[in-house]
């Protein structure tokens, strides 16, 4: 029996990789890495997402919804987005180089805002038994109540998940502190991420091996006035979002 045992143990270790196993396709991380994917000409690029490609990410995240609670009613804005270069002292300045996304102004009423940013690989590799990891810091300043991470097919089919933030009980991604969401696109469902996601939904057509978009928002509750914003010493009267890393592992 011990010996059978052992033989079980043995196959399920060698069966199923570890995050170890992994071979990065691509990571984006340092700021030369974001500085040649930020509004490149060509794909692979990151930009914001204009409303038509907002509609149809939240459309389907409503009209899809497998597990979990649903995405929040809100409003949505294109966002700026620039680089920075880091050397901040952490929380609400980020230490290392990283994405700032920023939208809203003045003129903004009080309730729920959202923008989301995308990256276009401009092929459509398979991503089947990947891992998927974005590292994100969401500031107290700016109220982010939610994050979501989505990934569109060459069809624009979309499978996507969401998270709380402090703010929203319970909150799943913690303020100020950088945290990585790790997705396995071999496994379904809100525990496919770790941290576990607060919210799940998936378009039965989507289709992982020709997978051609990541997509990313935040949204959060907007109560007027100017926020700092990376770099040290500047405030804007809008709502931010920080992200550290972007890294697609097969």
């Amino acid at each position: 029996p011990k010996l059978a045992v052992f033989i079980t143990l043995l196959f399920l270790l060698t069966a199923f990789p570890t995050l170890a196993d992994y071979t990065p396709h691509f990571l984006i991380d340092s700021e030369l890495e974001w500085t040649e994917v930020l509004f490149s000409p060509e794909p692979p690029t990151i930009v914001p997402l204009n409303e038509t490609e907002w509609d149809e990410y939240m459309g389907q995240a409503n009209n899809f919804l497998e597990e979990g609670e649903p995405y929040s009613s809100t409003n949505f804005l294109p966002a700026e987005l620039y680089l920075f270069d880091g050397g901040g002292g952490g929380g609400n300045i980020p230490e290392d180089a990283g994405l700032v996304m920023v939208w809203g102004d003045n003129n903004l009423s009080p309730g729920n805002y959202a923008s989301a940013w995308k990256y276009d690989f401009g092929i459509d590799p398979d991503l089947s038994n990947s891992i998927i990891q974005v590292t994100v810091t969401p500031p107290s300043a700016s109220g982010i109540n939610t994050i979501s991470f989505g990934i569109q097919d060459a069809a624009g089919n979309i499978r996507s998940w969401w998270w709380n933030v402090p703010g929203v009980i319970p909150g799943v991604i913690p303020y100020d502190v950088p945290t990585t969401v790790t997705i396995n696109t071999a496994l379904t469902g809100l525990t496919a991420a770790i941290p576990s996601a607060t919210g799940y939904a998936n378009n039965p057509a989507f289709n992982i091996k020709q997978a051609i978009v990541l997509l990313a928002d935040e949204n959060s509750q907007w109560v007027g006035g100017p926020v700092p914003v990376p770099p040290p010493g500047q405030a804007l009267p809008g709502l931010w979002n920080y992200w550290h890393d972007l890294v697609v592992k097969i």
